[in-house]
């Protein structure tokens, strides 16, 4: 094989090998030329059938000039001369089943199998093939006389070589194919983006009057808050298109792929057939017919195994992952209602659409979730969903276009009156409706616009605690025991200020409570938050927002500390009717040391004192404990500046002492968080409190005419 690629002098062409040459077959000199020769010159001879006799004949030296044949290697002169020589004899036949061969015309150069029968035996009449420029067919020459050692172990090394570069491919196209690009938590986290920041009016852009969601889906939000969802979303968007593209690119890549992979696959299968066919058909022993058997059977086993690679990458995981792109598409950016929401510092969610939002318009596929406009919201186990999350959800869903304006296509009232339970002799409200549909969480929290007013929802974000009592609870009332127009954002926002862990990571919007003794999601009431009353939190400040009565807000002499309009118990608490009441029976004396309900405001004191900073939480939970001598250690105390009697008196948020020690803080009737029955102030500055020894520790009310 090296000679023949090499080449030889045209002299050489005819020097023949001692023996019987002249008994050769036609395969005997096709090999004999494949290897000392080259292999154009093997097809040569072989299809024009020269046999030894043949070649003895031209090899002689006044035929080979009256023919005009100095080489065997000039082909065409080789066709003239063996036309004069001998007659042509017809071609073999192969069986009707098995593919044509290709025309002469399109073959590329292709080598001889090299057979070298055994010595006297006849010519071979089987069907034969040319043989591919391939190693799997090269191997084929492995062990015929003609092929040297070197060219032996030369094309068994690189045959290893190929088949270990083919396993080593399949492995890495296995991991690379099966390393999947989007997964499930891939969407639930495009979910969670779009449900917690994405249309959250902190990234609202007002200049452009669209949220952060809708920039994602413009590709216009390159910042440090979405720049990762906007490279992702160019790349869903690319591969799985949007509603108005039926082929996108990546999936028509991925087919063409797919199609080229199995035309190649086949055509191997095909060669590799048609080899085998040849082996088996070929006489050349046993020992070299098993190893051209194994060869193709090596063959054959690798194409079938890339074979099954392909099928299963497209059962298992292209088509997979085809919905899987679509799904985190659709999470990120499928709508068109762009709207923004709020939780004030109540934790009431408000939502409202934008200036440019296209109101008018309902997609079917529409919704994150994937969910039709009917169909009833799912949880998504690896979502923590809230109360909040639930209702943008359906914000996100639309449930179709009528449902926002209150009634369907047929003219009946939906998400306005089955949202609320009615009186029907006074048409009047009774209060939210258990059973009402999921729109009801829309419409109830819906704002009137995005920006501008009282009611919108950069105000809602705005909203402080002392507001956001004033508009929830204005009334002192325990609102979360109340069946009413809002018990259903109240008990969402209750309920989102606790974990729930216990209860499986969710609870539906009908109980969004986690109860963490039962380990149950329930509609919550004051009895249930009355433990969370001292809390220095967001479930503590909730509780006395919306419980006031339940924790003491209404009692001036509670064990509550944080009772200040600024942690949740408003202004109008101090001008209940309870609270007026008890202010009245409640004598101007400081209680003793060792009264229960002043050790036990001490006692929340030291408690609450402990969740502050640390230099704050050291100074306060120290003053508790020399309060414990009682009122009379008040005035000898080195506060400084700081008034516990008055409200803001102190850096830390408690109620004033002036309840628990009137006579020390110098009380008189009607200043702020002053018993009633004090005596009249005869004048409005210091001096009479200073007379008494109280060390100028004056009420707020002795400093205003």
């Amino acid at each position: 094989m090296i000679d023949a690629l090499c080449g030889v002098t045209p002299e050489e062409d005819y020097v023949l090998p001692d023996g019987d040459v002249e008994t050769w077959s036609v395969n005997q000199v096709a090999g004999w030329a494949a290897t000392k020769l080259s292999a154009r010159t093997a097809q040569a001879l072989r299809t024009n059938e020269v046999d030894g006799a043949l070649l003895v004949e031209m090899s002689k030296a006044d035929i080979r000039t009256e023919l005009g044949i100095p080489s065997l290697r000039d082909r065409n002169a080789l066709s003239a001369a063996i036309a004069e020589l001998a007659p042509r004899k017809k071609a073999a036949k192969q069986p009707s089943w098995w593919p044509s061969p290709r025309p002469r015309s399109e073959k590329a150069d292709e080598t001889i199998i090299a057979v070298a029968p055994e010595a006297g035996e006849a010519e071979a009449t089987e069907d034969e093939r040319d043989m591919e420029e391939s190693l799997w067919e090269a191997a084929l020459l492995v062990g015929a006389p003609e092929t040297s050692l070197g060219d032996a172990a030369t094309t068994v090394g690189l045959l290893v070589l190929m088949v270990a570069t083919q396993l080593i491919f399949l492995y890495v196209a296995a991991q690379l194919g099966y390393d999947k690009a989007i997964t499930a938590e891939t969407v639930s986290e495009f979910r969670k983006f779009r449900v917690e920041i994405a249309h959250d009016v902190q990234y609202y852009d007002a200049a452009r009057g669209v949220s952060l969601a809708r920039k994602v889906c413009s590709e216009l939000a390159y910042n440090e808050v979405a720049a990762s969802q906007v490279d992702q979303f160019a790349v869903l968007k690319t591969y799985a298109g949007m509603q108005d593209r039926l082929w996108p690119q990546g999936v028509l890549l991925c087919i063409i792929a797919l199609l080229v992979w199995t035309f190649t696959i086949v055509g191997s299968v095909l060669k590799a057939g048609m080899t085998l066919y040849s082996v088996l058909r070929m006489d050349v022993g046993p020992a070299r017919t098993a190893w051209g058997v194994i060869l193709q059977v090596v063959r054959l086993c690798i194409c079938c195994v890339l074979a099954w690679f392909v099928a299963a990458l497209l059962v298992a995981h292209v088509q997979p992952q085809r919905e899987l792109f679509v799904k985190a598409r659709d999470a990120l950016c499928a709508g068109e209602l762009d709207f923004i929401y709020a939780s004030d510092a109540a934790g009431i969610v408000a939502w409202a659409h934008t200036p440019g939002a296209r109101v008018d318009r309902l997609e079917e596929r529409n919704f994150p979730d994937g969910g039709g406009a009917g169909a009833d919201l799912t949880m998504d186990d690896n979502m923590d969903w809230s109360f909040r999350e639930w209702t943008v959800q359906t914000v996100l869903r639309q449930l179709g276009r009528d449902h926002f304006i209150g009634v369907d296509a047929a003219g009946n009232a939906t998400c306005y009156d089955a949202c609320y339970l009615w009186d029907e002799a006074t048409g009047a409200t009774l209060g939210s409706n258990p059973a009402a549909p999921a729109c009801c969480l829309a419409t109830k929290t819906r704002l009137p616009v995005a920006a501008g007013g009282s009611w919108s929802v950069a105000q809602q974000k705005q909203r402080s605690v002392e507001d956001a009592v004033v508009t929830w609870n204005s009334g002192c009332e325990d609102t979360l025991d109340l069946q009413f127009e809002l018990d259903l954002q109240i008990r969402g926002a209750v309920g989102d200020a606790v974990s729930r862990d216990a209860c499986g990571g969710s609870c539906p919007p009908s109980k969004p409570f986690c109860d963490a003794t039962t380990k149950s999601c329930i509609a919550p009431s004051c009895s249930d938050v009355a433990r969370y009353c001292h809390d220095n939190d967001d479930i503590g400040l909730r509780a006395r927002l919306f419980c006031p009565r339940t924790c003491g807000c209404d009692d001036p002499r509670s064990s509550l500390v944080l009772a200040n309009p600024n942690q949740g118990c408003g202004r109008n608490c101090m001008r209940a009717g309870g609270y007026m009441a008890r202010l009245q029976d409640t004598p101007c004396e400081d209680v003793e040391y060792n009264d229960t309900a002043y050790n036990a405001y001490l006692d929340n004191w030291e408690r609450v004192g402990w969740t502050w900073p640390q230099d704050f939480a050291a100074s306060a939970v120290s003053l508790s404990l020399q309060l414990r001598w009682g009122c009379w250690v008040l005035p000898w105390l080195e506060l400084g500046p700081t008034n516990l009697c008055v409200e803001g008196g102190a850096n830390w948020p408690i109620r004033p002492l002036s309840y628990f020690c009137p006579a020390t803080c110098g009380c008189r009737a009607g200043d702020p968080h002053c018993p009633l029955t004090c005596p009249a102030r005869e004048s409005y500055d210091c001096a009479e409190d200073l007379a008494t020894g109280n060390g100028g520790v004056c009420p707020v009310g002795a400093w205003t005419p």
